[in-house]
């Protein structure tokens, strides 16, 4: 009979881990026990899919990672972050070193320095975004975790299976059979691990449908990466006969919509006169520049780039006036609350993410609709003057910053798996 140890060896070499070849032999770890003095927390062990990079002796990842990991590490006990190691950073990453206190294990590691780095912690949470032969690695650290007696969390930040259906429209009949298989396989993957999981938190109240009847403790978070320290006040003042700025920021792909914001622009042309920057790379880009041409809006429309975050993103948002979501699936993108942040109105489609947020129902339109889209926009501007509104949106923002939801997710594990630390 094996032992739970060995069991769980097995299983991360499945998962394609490394194996020294050698006994068991657990690498040295303090495992502290709680002090009376200490909030409420955790250790946490976090499984990534986004890779690590090293580089002047250090790890580094994804500028807008570190953001994340700091406000992960600033509200619970320890991080122990588990990611593959990269030689050279992927084309467009911005870099900045992992946050100091934040405890990495590089993958592909030896099982007894994963099983090790598991025991050590109190929670284990693993991604539950991939396609079924991507997620063997989320697979094998819930197994381990539950077999270490740790509870599991399942975290799911988007709605990659409608996204590759969205992606795939238009295309050949290939292209759309392989979309189809995907979306299935992503969502057999996170019915399999939220009910093997104690709790699944997703971004978004339009994520739920995913994993509803899977698990049975669902936190629905909100998608937010702005700080308290980032929210400025805005003045209604502009010039009159100034043109309206709107703002488009997304990844350039069909699913973001950006075609119905040209689209409705285009319907328009007798409105106030009005400006739409794009912010943002992707595949689409190019298909987009021809629509742009087609309509007749290359005096109107212009492509920007991409910007660095946080500052110089929000710093460029802080010069706009509406900013447009035109987004196809039910993700809730956490630039509702950078618009925000930065005294913006926003527009954004009627699906449940947005509604469950409580945006204005002037503020909202039929999704993927241009014309429901156009007058949205009317209304948007008609109200940029409008004091109580911003001050209502302004609200919003500084109760849904990264620190909070932070703090509201950790307090859930606590409460709901925890018990013996609340």
């Amino acid at each position: 009979m094996k032992t739970a140890q060995e069991s769980a060896l097995g299983m991360l070499r499945l998962a394609g881990t490394r194996s020294a070849g050698a006994p068991f032999r657990p690498i040295p770890i303090e495992i502290r026990p709680w002090s009376a003095g200490e909030k409420m927390s955790y250790r946490l062990a976090l499984l990534s899919e986004i890779a690590l990079v090293e580089r002047e002796g250090r790890l580094w990842t994804l500028d807008l990672w570190v953001k994340d990991l700091q406000a992960q590490a600033d509200v619970v006990r320890a991080v122990t972050l588990f990611s593959p190691v990269l030689a050279e950073a992927p084309a467009g990453w911005a870099l900045l070193p992992v946050p100091e206190g934040i405890r990495t294990v590089r993958l592909p590691a030896t099982p007894a320095t994963i099983v090790a780095a598991v025991q050590a912690c109190d929670v284990v949470q693993v991604p539950g975004n991939s396609a079924w032969e991507d997620a063997g690695r989320s697979r094998a650290f819930s197994r381990i975790a539950r077999r270490a007696g740790k509870p599991v969390v399942l975290g799911i930040s988007s709605d990659r299976a409608t996204t590759n259906l969205v992606n795939a429209r238009g295309k050949g009949i290939l292209r759309r059979m392989r979309a189809r298989l995907r979306s299935f396989s992503i969502k057999l993957s996170q019915r399999y691990l939220a009910r093997r999981s104690n709790g699944t938190f997703i971004v978004g109240e339009g994520l739920r449908r995913l994993v509803d009847s899977a698990s049975a403790n669902i936190f629905v978070g909100t998608a937010s990466w702005i700080r308290a320290s980032d929210i400025v006040p805005r003045s209604v003042e502009r010039e009159q006969a100034a043109p309206i700025r709107l703002c488009a920021a997304a990844r350039l792909e069909r699913m973001k919509g950006i075609h119905l914001a040209l689209e409705a622009l285009a319907a328009q042309r007798d409105a106030a006169p009005r400006r739409l920057l794009i912010a943002g790379q992707g595949p689409e880009e190019a298909a987009l520049r021809a629509q742009v041409a087609s309509l007749g809006l290359r005096d109107t429309v212009e492509f920007v780039g991409t910007f660095a975050y946080p500052g110089p993103f929000l710093e460029f948002l802080r010069s706009q006036d509406i900013v447009v979501l035109t987004n196809l699936n039910d993700e809730q993108p956490r630039l509702v609350f950078d618009a925000l942040s930065q005294g913006c109105l926003i527009v954004c489609p009627d699906s449940l993410p947005y509604r469950a947020l409580g945006i204005p129902e002037r503020l909202l339109y039929k999704r993927g609709d241009a014309r429901a889209l156009a007058d949205a926009l009317t209304h948007a501007a008609a109200s940029l003057r409008d004091t109580a509104l911003r001050d209502e949106l302004g609200a919003m923002a500084r109760d849904a910053t990264i620190e909070s939801m932070h703090e509201r997710r950790r307090d859930w594990v606590v409460r709901t798996m925890l018990p013996a630390a609340a």
